[in-house]
């Protein structure tokens, strides 16, 4: 996961983690945000949520990861359908956007086998570990 999110690095003791959980507490009430921990077998092996949410324009942007070997078992398919159905219920959202680099497989498969609309690459938009990133874009209209 390193290649693709930046904060990993970032992340380097417990004020780094406490920091964190603060801002998913802040975006939570202000409606602007809303993470959810991803748990298999009672087990936290991953996060997905609204990483965005613009309630002006009915839209979020959704994020995701799960542990290397929780891999390829359709959790995040389910999580992110669930989380399409909470955007759509709680939220009243109409339009939901994924996005990933345009290297990560694994990740912009959730989009296509869930029905959202390719919308474009964004090229060279993204500079990690030395190197322009380019991201794909994808929607849901709900």
């Amino acid at each position: 996961m390193r290649e693709y999110l930046s904060w990993i690095d970032k992340t380097k003791n417990l004020s780094d983690s406490e920091k964190f959980i603060a801002k998913v507490f802040n975006g939570y009430k202000k409606g602007t945000s809303c993470d959810f921990g991803i748990y298999y077998q009672g087990v936290m092996v991953g996060s997905g949520g609204f990483h965005t949410i613009d309630q002006k324009n009915k839209s979020a942007e959704i994020g995701y990861w799960i542990a290397k070997d929780f891999e390829g078992r359709g959790i995040i398919s389910k999580v992110v359908g669930k989380m399409v159905e909470i955007g759509k219920t709680k939220y009243k959202l109409h339009r939901i956007v994924i996005k990933a680099d345009t290297e990560n497989k694994r990740s912009l498969a959730i989009p296509n086998k869930l029905k959202f609309k390719y919308e474009g690459t964004m090229r060279d938009c993204d500079f990690k570990k030395g190197k322009f990133r380019s991201i794909e874009v994808w929607s849901l209209l709900v």
